[in-house]
């Protein structure tokens, strides 16, 4: 959990690095907000329903689901204020929810398997253990 919310830290920092160079770039400061809010709700649905169900597959869904709905809601939102539809905020927003929800499911799953082996390695030393006490 250390380590993703290091590379949640750093990744804050790479976007308001980009937002500093957006003025000579053509990469604008509101697709960089979007980018960062896809990836902190998607980050932040994924945590909480992780840790909820313990179901990875469902905390990937809903991850990447909240920022779709997030995406679908500030666009909504924006067509009411007479602003026109922007396709490449939503994609933006979608996008980096779901890059977000797919590393989270890489690294929860990887993080699984290391816990299983060391559970597996264990109970095959207590099972020695108990073998070699029964033959002497």
């Amino acid at each position: 959990m250390k380590k993703l919310i290091t590379i949640l830290f750093l990744f804050a920092f790479t976007i308001n690095a980009q937002i500093q160079l957006s003025e000579d770039y053509s990469f604008k400061q509101d697709k960089a907000y979007h980018v960062l809010a896809g990836t902190g709700i998607s980050a932040g649905t994924f945590i909480l329903v992780n840790r909820k169900t313990n179901d990875i597959d469902l905390a990937f869904r809903a991850a990447w689901m909240s920022s779709a709905f997030a995406a679908l809601g500030k666009e909504i939102i924006d067509c009411s204020q007479g602003k026109e539809l922007s396709l490449s905020d939503m994609s933006y927003t979608i996008g980096s929810g779901l890059l977000t929800a797919c590393a989270f499911k890489i690294i929860t799953k990887h993080r699984k398997k290391k816990r299983a082996l060391k559970f597996e390695s264990n109970i095959w030393s207590l099972d020695n253990e108990f073998i070699n006490e029964r033959s002497n």
